[in-house]
């Protein structure tokens, strides 16, 4: 683990995960890390490290299994619907 990374900054991000989501969530900061470590390897520059990046992109495609499945309804509101605030909506 790269010596910049902020576990109480991952920690936070984890909010509703599970040890299951977790474990997805640590398996993706390491194939982000792998892949970033291979398209470099050809300059042997390649860094073996999870860095706070790796972190990122892994929380961002593994969420909290709790809202997986959960279906927000947005109902279809125009403004023509919204009465009053004519000012606003001009």
């Amino acid at each position: 683990m790269d010596t910049n990374v902020n576990l109480k900054a991952v920690a936070d991000m984890c909010n509703g995960y599970v040890g299951a989501d977790l474990a997805a969530l640590c398996r993706e900061a390491g194939m982000a890390s792998l892949r970033r470590s291979m398209q470099v390897i050809q300059q042997d520059t390649a860094q073996e490290t999870v860095t706070m990046q790796d972190w990122e992109h892994a929380h961002l495609k593994v969420g909290p299994s709790i809202v997986r499945g959960a279906i927000v309804e947005v109902p279809k509101v125009l403004w023509e619907d919204i009465g009053g605030l004519k000012e606003v909506k001009v």
